[in-house]
């Protein structure tokens, strides 16, 4: 995933616990390192601003940054090869947010993180968006499309589209979206 909060500073995350940010616009990245017991995978990715952000990965695996990433605190990690892979987050200020998950699952936080809520949609989860602390969206598997507008407690099914796998989408208000 890809996260820029400004032209100059951004971050990247990927296979293997990578983690990579700039400050130059991308001309050079620097490894923020995280030890994980294990190489893990990391998805989401949502930085709030410069200095506050979240990252999702394999193995219920949540990571949380209040330093630009300096230091990556572990909210969530469990062993290799055990539990439920997060895909994607989505946080609409540093206190609110929410994961997906492959399992289906959607956690919410809304203290930072020191504690998750829990709610299900059917299907293997990619990616989830949230506009507002209401109204957001998740997709996935087999033309997974849900919506919730109470803040993720209960999702609502769009009419199904296709039955191809939905692994990101993106909204830019309430009204208009696109997922592939």
């Amino acid at each position: 995933n890809v996260e820029f909060v400004n032209l100059l500073t951004g971050w990247v995350t990927g296979n293997s616990s990578v983690i990579l940010k700039t400050t130059d616009g991308g001309l050079n990245w620097f490894t923020q390192s995280i030890d994980l017991g294990y190489p893990k995978n990391l998805y989401g990715l949502d930085m709030i601003d410069e200095n506050t952000g979240y990252i999702a990965g394999w193995f219920e695996t949540i990571l949380k940054t209040t330093n630009g990433g300096v230091n990556w605190n572990i909210l969530s990690n469990i062993p290799s090869n055990n539990g439920n892979s997060n895909h994607s987050c989505s946080f609409v200020n540093s206190q609110t947010g929410w994961i997906c998950s492959s399992l289906g699952r959607v956690l919410r936080t809304t203290n930072g993180g020191v504690s998750w809520d829990t709610s299900f949609a059917l299907n293997t989860l990619r990616d989830i968006q949230f506009l507002d602390a209401q109204t957001g969206w998740t997709c996935g598997g087999g033309g997974t499309l849900f919506k919730s507008t109470n803040g993720g407690v209960n999702w609502v099914s769009a009419p199904l589209l296709t039955t191809a796998n939905l692994l990101s989408l993106h909204f830019i208000n309430v009204n208009i979206g696109w997922t592939v």
